[in-house]
């Protein structure tokens, strides 16, 4: 067992795109296990056929049965998916005795290694990727930018945990907001579990968490306005397009939330600009 790992939260019906995710990981990371994490059921007798990775989350989170029924009544997919991510990352880092633990979304995919990750995580409890990370004005974005006040300042589509008594202790939090508030409700100014990371800054000390304005960390449809992404001799680098910052980071993930799989497969691009998440 590495010291490592990363993982995904997807339906049955998402396992493929989470292997190609997974595909990604290991061409440019030796050094890490990758987990697959199923929200719904497999059925008993197909258990056998499903790779050792792929893990049943009923099976392996400690949640109540009657609790774990009442959420997957009253949230739907996607609320349900993101509501279990603290109580996997504490599985990872308390059961499976990870010493840090990163969440992707099953629809991002790696273009570089985790090595500015790791680095940031040797000193960091928590890291994170805001949506944006360069001041534009006047704004150009696709979006209004007061969508980003309902979404929260980190897309949780990614997520770096170290293991600490702190973080623990915050995942215990965490866990207790998306058990009963995990919903996607812009009255309630709640965007499922990534408005609450809002808090995060709170609770930790200045240098115990790091908000990275990386640019290749999170490339994605809501700050394609942003970022520009530039080939050079040793690969792809992201780069301001007003020069508004003057970083270039080499591209370590981008996430391709929002797309029409199968559209994609016959040659056609069509994205929902309003997912951000």
């Amino acid at each position: 067992m590495n010291n490592h790992c990363i993982f995904t939260i997807c339906a049955k019906n998402y396992i493929g795109l989470a292997q190609a995710l997974e595909m990604s990981v290991k061409k440019y990371n030796d050094n890490v296990d990758f987990y697959i994490v199923v929200a719904d059921e497999f059925d008993t007798e197909r258990m056998s056929d499903i790779a050792d990775n792929i893990l049943e989350a009923k099976s392996i989170l400690k949640i109540d049965e009657r609790l774990w029924t009442n959420m997957a009544f009253k949230y739907n997919l996607t609320e349900f998916c993101t509501c279990i991510k603290p109580f996997c990352i504490e599985y990872f880092l308390q059961e499976k005795g990870y010493e840090t633990c990163c969440y992707m979304d099953p629809d991002t995919y790696l273009f570089g290694d985790f090595s500015y990750i790791y680095d940031k995580l040797s000193r960091f409890l928590v890291l994170t990727a805001p949506h944006i990370t360069i001041p534009d004005y006047p704004y150009t974005g696709d979006l209004p930018d007061r969508s980003f006040l309902f979404n929260g300042i980190s897309n949780l589509g990614f997520g770096g945990f170290k293991k600490h008594p702190k973080t623990l202790i915050l995942l215990k939090w965490w866990q207790d907001r998306l058990t009963y508030l995990c919903f996607g409700e812009m009255l309630w100014a709640v965007c499922t579990d990534q408005k609450w990371t809002d808090f995060f800054p709170a609770f930790l000390n200045y240098d115990e968490i790091c908000f990275s304005n990386n640019l290749g960390l999170n490339l994605a449809p809501w700050n394609y306005f942003e970022r520009k992404v530039i080939i050079e001799q040793d690969g792809y680098y992201v780069v301001s397009r007003t020069d508004a910052s003057d970083r270039k980071d080499k591209l370590v993930f981008c996430h391709f939330a929002g797309y029409n799989y199968r559209e994609i497969a016959t040659n056609g691009v069509v994205n929902n600009k309003n997912r951000m998440r």
